[in-house]
């Protein structure tokens, strides 16, 4: 799980922190909370040509934002250069990985 607390959609420095306050329609981006889940399997003691193949070898299978949930968009003003989606979610939504690796040697 990722979990991401509520940010401010300002700096305390920032000259124009009512207008990026009007534009986005509250001071703050919403708690973003992402789920992740994976399976990892280890081959060992396999007979055969497989065995031989797939000794030492481990396969991950993982899904990243299980529930496909979208980011936060940040309204800009026109000299805010950092506009878009929410820097800690991913625009992406649900993506699927495989890894397959083998060590060599023992």
């Amino acid at each position: 799980m990722q979990y991401f607390d509520e940010s401010r959609v300002y700096t305390s420095t920032t000259s124009i922190r009512d207008t990026l306050v009007r534009s986005q329609g509250a001071e703050r981006t919403p708690t973003q909370i992402y789920h992740d889940v994976f399976a990892r399997y280890r081959f060992a003691d396999v007979l055969g040509f497989a065995g031989e193949f797939l000794h030492n070898v481990e396969l991950l299978a993982s899904v990243q934002n299980l529930l496909d949930d979208s980011p936060p968009i940040l309204a800009s003003a026109s000299t805010n250069p950092i506009a878009g989606y929410s820097t800690d979610g991913d625009p992406r939504l649900r993506r699927y990985s495989i890894s397959f690796t083998r060590r060599f040697g023992r």
